[in-house]
């Protein structure tokens, strides 16, 4: 919070002494008037001292619905005072001032003047605030504004042109409004606007009339004051009113005064970007995200933050004492595709003009809309929409935001931390950065991420596949049915819950399936494949492997190699391949079947299991060993006999840990 800080306001002076005070170059002030409580006017100075951000100028005419002084108060934090809710004698039921509000209008302060141009454009500098701010913003209660020249409303030339709670606040035209409900500023109002500017036409030469009003509508509580700053009502210096457009995300450089108008001689430049004070080579960064930088030549670079528009003010100045304010209008363009199968790259430019400048590290909106499009963005933190249809989307580096839209989509948002959507679709994505964000809804499609570094799906991600990368790393499945592929590193990867299909690499990887009926696949190196719960299918290929099957009835299939081969509990299919074979067997393990058991290179091992307890029968071709209870193996194509005398086993008293 800021001291409260009492603006010196004269209650005493006349409607001629306000005129002298508001009127500047190029009028003539023939005759004025005032109307309304005594109170409720007056001409305040000292403004930039005692409330900077809050009243426009050092001196200047105030106009309020309740006791001018009441804008600011004496002691204490500021926008503390109760009393501000004041019902003066002014103007009840002015027909102009009902006109606006919509309903009937109390505590008018109206102020009446004639006056002889010598240009064709008149111009004045105001501030409004408000009590009304921000619990009665469109809620029916907008105390009315009223600016007549010549029996014509002269409007605002932003939003719907009333100085109005609904027109300027933190939602609407939100650049041009200052929020006092935690007292940043010395006032007792609860929100203000910055400098404003309204023009209008008038007769050169002639006698032309402004009528000011201001009035509490549909109550007489809850104040709004009208600040026009001294000298600004003026035809000397006209700033004109500018729009430009731009590509959205991008840099432009503007030239504001080049429309603007002084007296003769005079060299114009800019004092204020949104009412703040402003010198060559520093920026200004709007409440909407946008930097504004003035530049020496007195142009403005201007960088937008995204697509839509956004008014700010600038304020131009001769050195002699006038100045005018105007409203800048940034209109913000995605470059946008067709229809059609557009390819969008570097240098493409839109049916407007927009382009693509994706080497010079600016950052763009691009809009690809139907299609199957291919967008290459380029540098920059880029905003990139896909569309319907099939599209490939890649951008390089910066922070970007690819959403591909309906279709089967391929998003790559290249290096930096980047945000990307799929949508309906089989979609691919690329990422390289552990800060890297990808989204997907539920049944929108089997979608794959494809990375060189450790990653973990999301929950309504399907596939993930490893890139080259110079490490090992971490890939991690959740419960749908997961197709994981790693690549030459020594990778441990996870299916977790789901049906799962793990393809290992060449490296000596770790596999875990987890729950669910899950594939392994080793591939080459030594590979260590644990298949969880659920009957599972692990598979080796090159390399010295182990293959542990986990509850469930397993398959398990080692290829070249000594591998180890672990059932585990379930109904297991065993086969050790070619090489000097290990198969494990614990008590209470169940059933197995082992089709490979090559006598005098493999090896058998039982834990928990006795010699005395092994019993031998035939079995088809093949021979059963029954080892107690409900543990039995089955060896195909081995005779008793042979695989008594033949056979390896080797027998602990304590379980695997």
């Amino acid at each position: 919070m800021v001291q409260a800080t009492e603006l010196q306001i004269d209650t005493s002076v006349t409607a001629e002494q306000m005129a002298a005070a508001m009127f500047g170059a190029g009028v003539t002030v023939v005759s004025s008037s005032y109307s309304g409580d005594a109170l409720s006017s007056g001409i305040f100075t000292g403004g930039q001292t005692t409330s900077p951000n809050a009243v426009p100028a050092d001196t200047g005419v105030i106009l309020s619905t309740g006791q001018a002084t009441s804008i600011t108060n004496s002691s204490g934090d500021a926008n503390q005072a109760t009393n501000t809710s004041t019902n003066t004698a002014g103007i009840d039921g002015d027909t102009l001032l009902n006109g606006i509000a919509g309903v009937a209008t109390y505590d008018a302060a109206i102020f009446e003047a004639e006056f002889i141009p010598t240009g064709d454009t008149l111009t004045m500098q105001l501030v409004f605030s408000s009590e009304e701010y921000l619990e009665w913003v469109n809620a029916g209660y907008n105390d009315a504004v009223g600016i007549w020249v010549n029996g014509t409303k002269a409007e605002l030339a932003i939003g719907d042109g009333d100085i109005s709670i609904d027109n300027i606040n933190t939602t609407t035209n939100e650049n041009l409004y200052i929020d006092n409900t935690n007292s940043i500023v010395n006032s007792e109002m609860d929100g203000l606007t910055i400098t404003l500017t309204v023009k209008a036409p008038v007769q050169i030469g002639e006698v032309n009339t402004l009528r000011l009003g201001i009035a509490d509508a549909g109550d007489a509580v809850y104040d709004s004051n009208l600040l026009i700053v001294g000298d600004s009502i003026q035809t000397a210096l006209i700033a004109n009113d500018d729009a430009f457009t731009m590509t959205s995300k991008g840099v432009s450089k503007i030239d504001l005064m080049e429309n603007d108008t002084g007296p003769t001689g005079a060299t114009l430049f800019i004092t204020h970007i949104n009412g703040q004070a402003i010198e060559v080579g520093e920026t200004v960064v709007l409440d909407t995200g946008q930097s504004v930088t003035l530049e020496s030549d007195g142009s403005l670079i201007t960088a937008t933050r995204d697509a839509g528009s956004t008014v700010f003010t600038y304020t131009v100045s001769d050195g002699n004492g006038s100045s005018d304010v105007a409203y800048a209008t940034i209109l913000t363009d995605p470059v946008d595709g067709t229809s059609g199968n557009d390819w969008m790259r570097y240098g493409y430019s839109d049916n407007e003009g927009n382009t693509i400048d994706g080497d010079d590290g600016d950052s763009e909106v691009i809009m690809g809309y139907g299609g199957n499009d291919k967008i290459f963005a380029g540098l920059g933190h880029d905003d990139i929409y896909g569309g319907e249809g099939n599209d490939f989307i890649r951008a390089a580096s910066g922070d970007d935001l690819i959403d591909g839209g309906s279709g089967r989509d391929v998003l790559d948002g290249g290096t930096g931390v980047d945000t990307m959507i799929g949508g309906e679709g089989n979609d691919i994505y690329y990422i390289d950065n552990v800060d890297d964000v990808v989204t997907e809804n539920a049944d929108e499609g089997r979608d794959l991420v494809i990375t060189d570094i450790s990653h973990a799906l999301a929950a309504d991600f399907e596939d993930l596949r490893f890139s080259a990368a110079e490490t090992a790393l971490v890939g991690t499945g959740n419960d749908n049915n997961n197709m994981i592929t790693g690549n030459a590193q020594d990778n441990t990867l996870s299916g977790l819950g789901g049906n799962d299909r793990i393809l290992s690499g060449d490296g000596n990887d770790t596999v875990y399936g987890g729950a669910g009926r899950d594939a392994l696949d080793g591939n080459g190196g030594n590979d260590s494949l644990v298949g969880g719960a659920g009957h599972d299918k692990l598979f080796s290929h090159e390399g010295d492997d182990t293959l542990e099957g986990g509850t469930g009835s397993d398959n398990l299939r080692g290829g070249e190699g000594s591998d180890v081969l672990d059932g585990g509990e379930g109904r297991d299919l065993v086969s050790g391949g070619t090489g000097a074979d290990t198969f494990i067997f614990r008590s209470n393990d169940g059933y197995d079947t082992v089709f490979d058991f090559e006598l005098g290179v493999d090896t058998l091992e039982l834990y928990g299991i006795n010699s005395t307890d092994l019993q031998f029968s035939s079995f088809g071709s093949g021979t059963l060993v029954e080892m107690g209870g409900d543990d039995q193996i089955v060896f195909k194509e081995i005779a008793v006999s042979d695989f008594q005398q033949g056979a390896d086993i080797q027998y602990f008293d304590l379980p695997l840990v």
